[in-house]
């Protein structure tokens, strides 16, 4: 009641109506230490004789866990940065009640400065785990493991997955400290009345994360145990790793061979042949960090080819400095789920497109479910492709309506926007108006309703290369930069010093009609997407320090 008449008085009035680098993390408080002069013989695994570790490989090989990881462990990684930005999603969230967004505001720069570590954390392991990365790390170390002058292709891919082995413990151990501080500081909420559906939904998300963090720890000690390391040497110091892994020339090596179920043939091996002795390790080659959009998306079409790779992915971002060649200018896509959008908007009958037809929705759905059954429903996938670019191009009219400059300008701001910000606007009107729900058949007279967010980020990235990154803009200059905050900031009075007479006239007519008052900065907040707008709430957001939103 007290919203209808606030909208009522507002209407009436209205007549023309990034934080500091995270910080590094230690990879673990205890490790154990191992000295040097206990090299790693091969001639006895635990107590276990050859074909008792033979039979254990093969047993892990049908792990549940352990096949989690056939398609590659970038994929389980990308859960990790799915489950940071749908917590910062979720907390950044407008329409949380206000009692929860004032919680949040105390501890909003603790939460989010785990979210940006979890991502940085993502980005710097991507970057690491190339195959040239890889091969390239394996060559320099191949000579201080062994005397071969030619390279082995079996030895090089032993040194690869010793590198893969380190780089995994080491990432993994950063990501979980960082959800296990979430999941400690987001205890607060729950003593909310208002805050536990967001304690429950932030819990949920981070207790994936940590599953996911538990089966890779099981992981690690599988590629330790192919690597011939025991158990009590899995936390061994990087520095000592060579004492600690074996090669075995009757094993196979390459990451594939991980998941191979074909019998092993484990030989008793002549250890004279293993070169015994290790050079010192040189100093780790310093590691050039490359831009963030190595994953990048597609012009997507209604038909996509099934085998799509990662490679097929084309987006070309202009920026050429540490600053714009991350988050926000690019976003990441989790080809797997990707991959299940496309297919589940194949199987759809019906997406909401406009608040008319949320309204309508049980009975447009009742009604495409009978077109279907008569075989006279059309695909719904390039509609909704097309409705996907509609809504990027009302949010860029948006923009140039508000700020009133020209054209250049707007396609610059939006450019400094960043694929990731426009994402979160568009995330953010579909959750609160549902509209984007697409309806997919899951059997006879059922349906399941979704939002293919994956389709939507290729779809963002498509269009900002097609419309932004061809233009002839001061892309990396940070004078224009500077000069578009001052814009923004200036638009940013403005709206609020409207925004806040509204309010006042607002409060004050409430007050004579109910003799009751209301808090004016409460008011403000809650009718924030009416009186700025979202994709305005967001432009504020990204260029401003310091916003009431």
């Amino acid at each position: 009641m007290i919203d209808d008449e606030l909208n009522r008085l507002l209407n009436d009035i209205d007549e023309n109506a990034d934080f500091t680098e995270a910080r590094q993390s230690k990879l673990q408080n205890q490790k154990t230490t191992a000295r040097k002069s206990d090299k790693n013989t091969g001639t006895d695994f635990a107590g276990q004789s050859l074909q008792q570790y033979n039979q254990l490989i093969f047993k892990l090989k049908s792990d549940k866990d352990i096949l989690l990881f056939n398609n590659g462990y970038i994929n389980i990684f990308n859960i990790h940065l799915d489950s940071s930005k749908q917590l910062e999603l979720a907390i950044n969230d407008i329409n949380l009640p206000d009692t929860v967004i004032d919680t949040l505001r105390k501890y909003k720069y603790s939460y989010l400065r785990n979210i940006e570590n979890i991502i940085k954390y993502y980005n710097d392991f991507i970057s690491s785990q190339s195959d040239s990365n890889l091969k390239k790390k394996a060559k320099l170390d191949y000579n201080f493991f062994f005397t071969d002058q030619e390279y082995s292709d079996n030895k090089i891919d032993f040194l690869v997955l010793k590198e893969i082995f380190l780089r995994l413990r080491e990432y993994n151990s950063f990501i979980r400290k960082e959800f296990s501080e979430l999941r400690n500081s987001i205890d607060g909420l729950s003593i909310l009345n208002d805050g536990k559906d967001l304690y429950n939904k932030l819990s949920d998300i981070i207790s994936r994360s940590l599953s996911y963090c538990g089966k890779t720890d099981r992981f690690i000690s599988y590629i330790g145990l192919v690597l011939s390391i025991a158990d009590s040497d899995v936390n061994v110091l990087e520095k000592d790793i060579y004492n600690r892994i074996f090669y075995r020339d009757s094993l196979k090596y390459d990451y594939s061979s991980l998941f191979d179920h074909s019998p092993l043939n484990l030989k008793e091996e002549n250890t004279d042949e293993i070169i015994p002795d290790i050079k010192p390790r040189i100093k780790e080659q310093e590691r050039v960090k490359p831009p963030a959009a190595s994953v990048k998306p597609v012009s997507i079409k209604s038909k996509i080819p099934e085998n799509i790779d990662a490679d097929m992915i084309k987006f070309s971002p202009p920026g050429k400095s540490v600053w714009n060649t991350k988050e926000p200018y690019v976003i990441f896509i989790n080809r797997e789920a990707y991959l299940r959008n496309v297919e589940d908007l194949h199987k759809s009958i019906y997406f909401t497109a406009s608040t008319d037809d949320v309204k309508l929705m049980n009975a447009n759905v009742k009604r495409a479910m009978l077109r279907n059954v008569s075989g006279s429903q059309k695909e719904i996938t390039d509609d909704y492709y097309q409705f996907i670019n509609n809504t990027i191009r009302d949010i860029y009219s948006v923009f140039s309506d508000k700020l009133e400059v020209k054209d250049s300008l707007i396609d610059l701001i939006v450019y400094h926007m960043g694929p990731e910000n426009i994402f979160k606007i568009i995330k953010n009107i579909f959750d609160s108006d549902q509209i984007g729900l697409c309806f997919k058949e899951i059997g006879p007279n059922k349906l399941s309703r979704f939002t293919p967010d994956e389709v939507i980020k290729v779809h963002i990235l498509n269009w900002f290369e097609e419309t932004i990154n061809t233009k002839d803009l001061p892309f990396n200059s940070i004078q224009d930069f500077n000069d578009l905050k001052s814009l923004v900031e200036e638009k940013y009075k403005d709206m609020l010093n409207l925004s806040m007479t509204k309010i006042d006239h607002a409060a004050e007519l409430y007050l004579k009609q109910s003799g009751k008052v209301i808090d004016k900065n409460t008011l403000l907040r809650r009718k924030s997407r009416e009186l700025f707008s979202l994709p305005m709430i967001f432009l504020f957001k990204r260029f401003l320090e310091r916003t009431i939103f």
